[in-house]
């Protein structure tokens, strides 16, 4: 998956669980380089530096859910 696509999945769970705020936000996700091939695809994000410790514990929540059904492609590419 490209990440602006799968930015878009993460962001519409998140926006759909944290409602009533509307400054805390994240970055892109960005590829995680592993030394073992089982986490090819791994990636993160960085959260905005006005989200709260509520806001945070739940994309924090929210990531460690989608890293497990999502991965990044390589250079970008389609598939997921």
């Amino acid at each position: 998956m490209r990440p602006a696509d799968l930015f878009v999945v993460l962001d519409k769970a998140y926006r759909r669980r944290a409602r009533r705020c509307g400054k805390c936000g994240f970055s892109l996700p960005y590829p995680v380089f592993r030394s073992d091939d089982a986490e090819a695809g791994a990636w993160a994000v960085l959260p905005s530096e006005t989200c709260t410790h509520e806001c945070g514990a739940l994309l924090e929540e929210l990531v460690g859910r989608f890293q497990k059904d999502y991965r990044l492609s390589p250079r970008g590419g389609a598939g997921s």
